[in-house]
């Protein structure tokens, strides 16, 4: 049902792995991505506590 069929959440170390697993799939030519950063509770409170 619409643009997206399947929705994977990962938690990885760094963007890297993400990447990696990214080519990997998309080498087959029959899966497109669309990757997104995600926040942590914490780390979203720490970006409205930046704020002026």
């Amino acid at each position: 049902m619409g643009q997206t069929g399947v929705m994977y959440v990962m938690e990885t170390e760094n963007g890297e792995a993400v990447a990696r697993a990214s080519l990997l799939l998309r080498s087959s030519g029959k899966i497109r991505l669309e990757s997104m950063r995600a926040f942590s509770g914490q780390e979203y409170r720490d970006v409205i506590g930046s704020l002026p």
